[in-house]
């Protein structure tokens, strides 16, 4: 799973705790006001049609039916729109000062999570221009009872809403971007670590990451009871390749034959560039006479290879199983010793 998916799925999971926290204000609201009797046909059409936003909202995310990016505009568009409406009601339309607390007190609960449900569908500065065009939209339906021109309510500090609302939002926005910093810093961490752990020429392993998964597929294989060989392999007079060709011309056989390999091994395989013109390959799962024919079928690739400047290179063989009392270091010089073997036996070839 990717990480964008994985927070995709992390989002939908909120989204689902949210929605049905506010489709259970919503039903709870719409009971308590009938029961009080302070509900106007107003918000009772408003709370009827929350709570049915809320729940097709819900089924949407659980039958995957509409495209993540819309639903998540929606979550907050139209709860947005529909607490302008709320606010309107309470400022303006409302037949008591009763019924106007009443519905204030649902649009103060519930318009920071509109900034909240902005903020978590977006990026910090995509979210903070949202936030703010909500923000905006209060502030012009709230902005005549300020000055004084309309209102049904005498107690009203709409000052401190606005107040609210931009500390809010600018506290949303300071975490926002403090989680875009650690975001790309993290990113940098993983490609630092990745530049460390990756040979440049060949893209392949280096010898320090090789070691690392070495050691934990020895761990493993301890703890299993499966086997394990490893295969070392060079390339014969390599040398003769830089002093005829040039060093250019050897970088583009290793990286070169590095994709040959690749291609070749098995997806279970790790291929590392140990040093120099010598590989490494761990073969998880594989027993020494397993592991000797993909070192022959290797060799034959490799042999049957016809290079950029023209001509071909052999490359010799070292193979080893894991056994009890092994450590990386003497499984792998094991192979280095059968290498060696393969080398002074006439080149191209494998040995054990």
């Amino acid at each position: 799973m990717t990480a964008g998916a994985f927070e995709d799925k992390v989002k939908r999971r909120v989204y689902v705790v949210i929605l049905l926290a506010a489709l259970a204000g919503s039903l709870l609201g719409l009971a308590i006001n009938e029961f009080t009797g302070l509900t106007s046909p107003f918000i009772r059409g408003l709370l009827i049609v929350a709570a049915t936003f809320e729940a097709v909202v819900l089924f949407l995310l659980h039958t995957g039916r509409m495209r993540f990016s819309v639903i998540e505009e929606a979550l907050y568009l139209i709860p947005a729109a529909l607490l302008l409406g709320v606010l309107a009601y309470a400022l303006y339309i409302p037949a008591s000062p009763e019924q106007a607390d009443s519905a204030l007190r649902g649009f103060y609960l519930w318009i920071p999570a509109v900034y909240i449900v902005v903020f978590m569908a977006h990026e910090g500065t995509g979210a903070f221009a949202r936030s703010v065009a909500v923000y905006l939209a209060v502030v012009a339906v709230s902005l005549p009872a300020v000055a004084g021109s309309v209102t049904n309510l005498d107690s009203l500090s709409l000052d401190q809403l606005y107040i609210s609302g931009a500390v809010v939002i600018s506290f949303l926005y300071f975490i926002a971007r403090l989680r875009d910093r650690l975001r790309e810093a993290e990113v940098a961490t993983e490609r630092m670590k990745l530049l460390a752990e990756t040979d440049e020429l060949t893209g392949l392993c280096n010898r320090r990451r090789a070691v690392g998964i070495l050691d934990d597929e020895m761990e493993s294989r301890r703890r299993h009871g499966h086997p394990l060989s490893v295969i070392v392999f060079d390339i014969d007079d390599f040398k003769n390749v830089n002093d005829d060709f040039g060093h250019d011309v050897g970088d583009a056989v290793l990286a070169s034959l590095s994709r040959l390999a690749k291609r070749t091994l098995r997806q279970t395989d790790e291929l590392a560039r140990w040093g120099g013109e010598e590989f490494l390959v761990i073969s998880p799962e594989t027993p020494q006479t397993a592991a000797r024919n993909l070192a022959d079928r290797l060799r034959e690739a490799i042999e049957e290879k016809e290079f950029r400047f023209g001509g071909g290179v052999s490359a010799s063989f070292g193979v080893s199983e894991l056994r009890k009392e092994d450590s990386g270091t003497t499984l792998v010089k094991r192979a280095d010793t059968a290498l060696y073997k393969a080398k002074t036996r006439g080149k191209n070839r494998v040995e054990v």
